[in-house]
């Protein structure tokens, strides 16, 4: 199985908060009270492999906001639906760029509007920041073995929270 598969079977379970991470719960409360405070611009950012984007797929999906993979992908929607909250994933974290976005977003909507980047957008918004401990690396390491039926057989160093877990998946053996 290529980790495309794997991404996809990972997207689908996050129709539960039961494979969130400890960081990801953190990281959604702290969204959910951005949201309650009405802070209009939210940066939810951190290293590839993380969980930015399960976590963006399971507030789309538990907590009704609207979901895009890409800013492409919301401006080519004809009537994107009107949620609460705006999620757009994969977006540039330069400034000028995020304010276009945001702007964009916000005009059609008056909605909170996320932005999922790599790097902290560096502006007045409320950035978010979600990394992962060991904890959650062991937490992934269990839903790999339980859920997608593979093992990571090689041992893990230190860097690998700065890979994420498409590295983990590169030593990933099918059980």
């Amino acid at each position: 199985m290529i980790w495309q598969s794997y991404h996809r079977k990972l997207l689908e379970l996050a129709k539960t908060s039961d494979l969130l991470t400890k960081s990801q719960r953190k990281a959604c409360e702290l969204i959910h009270q951005a949201v309650v405070n009405y802070e209009q611009r939210i940066n939810l950012w951190g290293s590839p492999g993380c969980g930015k984007t399960f976590l963006g797929h399971y507030l789309h999906l538990n907590r009704d906001f609207s979901y895009f993979q890409s800013i492409e992908t919301y401006r080519g929607s004809e009537n994107p639906k009107i949620n609460s909250v705006t999620i757009v994933d994969s977006a540039p974290h330069e400034r000028k760029q995020a304010r276009v976005i945001f702007g964009d977003v916000s005009w059609k909507s008056d909605n909170n509007v996320i932005l999922i980047t790599r790097e902290p957008i560096n502006d007045a918004v409320r950035r978010i920041s979600l990394s992962l401990t060991d904890e959650d690396l062991k937490q992934i390491l269990d839903t790999f073995e339980q859920i997608l039926n593979v093992k990571i057989m090689e041992a893990l160093d230190n860097n690998i929270q700065q890979s994420g877990i498409w590295a983990l998946l590169e030593h990933a053996v099918v059980m």
